[in-house]
């Protein structure tokens, strides 16, 4: 679950992807203007996400040291392609259907232009802990965003469905959608929080943590007592226990991660961190095949 990984390899926020299409809003149902709409949505993220496209790809793939982190990050005008997202997305004309979610999509694209001028103030000045929490906040705010829009509108701005609501006939009924939007609502209200570079050392990483630890535990126990609350079908009860018992697991974990970083532990943050994975892997091992297409709204299309 912690994971040290280059600044834009997980970023959602500041590296926008949204990889829906026409012909995917045209099966949706809605009327012409609404689709015409939504592919001008999808337009301007993919073109955002494409401002980022060689800077992600430059670190994910290539990055040793934060020198060069800061030198391939600082080639890119992040204000620049935030405001002219933002210009675009003023001049998009939603039909009244959709008026509410076009609403909460600039508001969005607003804060993006705020936090992309904190991120150049944090890269000039080569403010690791200042690119870290901007990351963290860009990401929060997407998470924000798409748990309040529509199925239709989430599916233009977000990187693939896993994020959206879903509207297919998911294994176990009512319990298959009510599981399906735990696990996404908590997928959502966590990104970001998890995300830690490479080379940090153990005091940055510290302060990191000192700053998401009440984030990712108070998120935890909600899912986890949220889970514990749905009675499962009986083909389903396994796989619900398993959800059941990371969440707890996880949240012992997270809380004795925030017991070692007070005492600035790092050898045991980083057992822990481990310990964190292996909880991961034994949820892993408890879910069927029948059951993926209620977790993948946890876990991704990838499968985690």
């Amino acid at each position: 679950m912690y994971r040290s990984w280059a600044v834009w390899g997980v970023g959602l926020a500041l590296v926008g992807s949204a990889c829906s299409g026409g012909s995917e809003f045209e099966n949706l149902g809605g009327a012409p203007q609404a689709v015409a709409y939504l592919e001008v949505v999808a337009e301007i993220e993919r073109e955002y996400g494409q401002a980022f496209q060689q800077v992600d790809e430059a670190i994910t793939q290539s990055y040793a040291t934060r020198g060069l982190l800061f030198e391939t990050v600082g080639e890119v005008d992040f204000a620049v392609a935030a405001a002219t997202a933002l210009d675009d997305a003023q001049s998009a004309t939603p039909p009244p259907e959709l008026a509410q979610d076009h609403d909460e999509w600039i508001q969005f694209r607003m804060l993006l232009v705020g936090i992309t001028e904190e991120l150049g103030l944090a890269l000039a000045s080569e403010n690791m802990q200042g690119v870290l929490a901007v990351n963290a906040n860009a990401d929060q705010a997407r998470g924000s965003l798409l748990k309040g829009v529509s199925r239709a509108f989430c599916l233009a701005v977000a990187p693939d469905d896993s994020f959206c609501p879903s509207s297919a006939e998911l294994p176990g009924g009512e319990y298959g959608q009510q599981v399906y939007e735990i696990l996404r609502s908590h997928r959502l209200d966590v990104l970001g929080l998890f995300f830690f570079v490479a080379d940090l050392s153990p005091e940055e990483r510290a302060v990191q943590l000192d700053e998401v630890q009440p984030r990712i535990e108070l998120h935890l126990r909600l899912a986890g007592d949220a889970m514990a609350r749905i009675e499962p079908p009986a083909e389903f009860a396994v796989e619900h226990d398993g959800f059941v018992r990371f969440f707890n697991e996880q949240s012992v974990t997270a809380a004795a991660i925030t017991e070692a970083n007070s005492a600035r532990d790092t050898e045991r943050v980083l057992e822990l961190f481990a310990e964190s994975g292996g909880n991961v892997r034994r949820l892993i091992s408890s879910l069927t095949p029948e059951y993926e297409p209620i977790s993948v709204a946890y876990f991704g299309p990838q499968g985690g």
